[in-house]
């Protein structure tokens, strides 16, 4: 590629404009021909004079959710190369607003397709936008989209549910990337493409450095939170979303504490619609706190903890609080979504960093089995924490969406791919390939081929989940025309079958 014909700094634009401690450059024809024509601005080093990036996160507010929690250890690691600012779509930037701002990253509130927006786009030498969004269709999303590739920056999709948009095309994005694998291949389906042949990126999210929890801390914790010492405690961190909540966990503790077990239930935060049920269903083994974004008291919730079960209805695209635990050596106890998001099963890699369970008899039995052997407890969270710390760690997933953005930048011939670093040359153990698509597919039956269903509630239970993810009955009909059909099939002797 030739070297950019750069003018001096604070040059005139073409609209007679300066661009304050920035340069102009003339961009090419590119294979698209899109780009033909038009000024492409970019920022120069104070230090070296030469061209910097300028790399734009674009969120719906920085929110305590997963999904920037997420973003924020990764938009730091690009401070080290690149200039780097969060904008938000409302008007109010969010609770996280202060922690972007202490990792050097400048926030801007109410991105929109206006001329405000072009202006900031061309004075701050905007080169490369990163639009986290679910993916369904947005006219807002694509008026900006259009703004951003009208003044040459490389738009980038951050697709946090896996959902496709038939109203952009490939062409109009730079590139995609994905949450997980498993999300990758949530939205290869609903495209109706080959996961492999579409060149998009499972990247992930950061997840910080944490130190194991040691037996100190975790007594600690637990008399901060009055519970028991020697006492078998379970956490589940969830957003108090209904359309998250599963209540297996709830029965299957119950379960679990008639057979003699002394175990506690840590929840932030139960759904306001389920928390009179919780309590009546558990008691005092419940202990039920909010959300909380302060990063002392998260600790402590991990820190009383001997296992997570993040059991979801719907499932997880990426499972930020579930990898956190990992990162601190806890084991998990998940179920499998084949046909909705998946992404814990990758998390959770039966009888390695943790174990599946999809009926609540099932659940109970994998709880227990932990409760009353702590070594495994201990040996599926040593190789949880491995896991994460290869591939979750912020500097390997700002390197892996920072080299997908050189190689997607480079086939299009976009200016951009100049000024960005090359990232060292390491082996990512989070490729997608054939061969571990096949691995995947066979976790995520896992288990159903083994659970148990010897009582009625658990072949209810199993049933009414292959409801929910084959046909969305319970969505579609209702709770009674799906009690019928689960009636029907045990009458005919296949309830609860694979």
């Amino acid at each position: 590629m030739a070297p950019l014909a750069a003018e001096s700094r604070g040059a005139a634009c073409e609209n007679g404009g300066r661009i304050p401690n920035g340069i102009t450059v003339a961009a090419w024809r590119l294979h698209s021909g899109y780009y033909d024509q038009l000024s492409f601005h970019c920022l120069l080093d104070e230090a070296s004079m030469t061209p910097k990036s300028h790399v734009a996160h674009v969120f719906s507010s920085l929110s305590p959710g997963g999904s920037v929690k997420g973003v924020l250890p990764i938009a730091r690691e690009q401070t080290t190369w690149a200039r780097v600012t969060a904008i938000t779509r409302s008007e109010d930037a969010g609770p996280r607003a202060d922690e972007f701002r202490a990792a050097g990253i400048a926030v801007r509130c109410g991105f929109n397709a206006t001329e405000d927006t072009a202006k900031w786009i061309d004075e701050t030498g905007c080169n490369v936008l990163i639009v986290h969004r679910v993916g369904r269709p947005n006219p807002v999303d694509n008026q900006n989209l259009e703004l951003f590739r009208r003044h040459g920056v490389a738009c980038f999709e951050y697709n946090i549910f896996g959902h496709y948009d038939p109203t952009t095309i490939d062409g109009e994005w730079t590139g995609h990337c994905h949450l997980s694998r498993a999300s990758l291949l949530s939205y290869s389906k609903r495209a109706g493409r080959a996961p492999l042949a579409m060149h998009h990126l499972a990247a992930g999210y950061g997840i910080e450095s944490e130190p194991l929890i040691t037996k100190e801390e975790r007594l600690v914790a637990r008399n901060a939170l009055g519970l028991p010492a020697d006492g078998f405690v379970v956490a589940r961190l969830l957003q108090p979303s209904l359309r998250k909540w599963d209540p297996m966990p709830v029965l299957a503790i119950k379960k679990l504490a008639r057979r003699g077990v002394d175990v506690h239930y840590v929840v932030r935060e139960v759904p306001p619609e389920n928390l009179a049920w919780v309590q009546r269903q558990l008691g005092d083994r419940a202990k039920l706190m909010p959300l909380t974004t302060d990063a002392d008291e998260y600790r402590q919730t991990l820190a009383a903890a001997d296992v997570i079960s993040n059991h979801s209805s719907i499932g997880e695209t990426f499972g930020v609080a579930l990898a956190e635990g990992m990162m601190v050596g806890l084991p998990i106890v998940t179920n499998s979504q084949p046909n909705l998001d998946n992404a814990q099963v990758e998390h959770c890699q039966h009888l390695r960093t943790g174990l599946l369970a999809n009926t609540i008899g099932s659940l109970a039995d994998r709880l227990e089995s932990l409760a009353r052997a702590p070594e495994k407890c201990v040996e599926y969270g040593r190789q949880g924490r491995k896991y994460i710390e290869d591939c979750f760690s912020p500097a390997a997933v700002e390197q892996r969406v920072r080299k997908y953005l050189i190689e997607q930048m480079r086939a299009n011939n976009h200016p951009s791919a100049e000024f960005v670093p090359a990232p060292p040359e390491t082996d990512d153990p989070y490729e997608l390939t054939d061969a571990w698509i096949k691995e995947f597919r066979k976790a995520e039956q896992l288990p159903f081929l083994n659970d148990g269903t010897d009582s009625l509630a658990d072949k209810f239970s199993l049933e009414l989940r292959r409801m929910q993810n084959r046909f969305s009955y319970v969505n579609q009909v209702g709770w009674g025309t799906a009690a019928k059909v689960m009636a029907n099939r045990l009458r005919k002797g296949r309830l609860g079958r694979t």
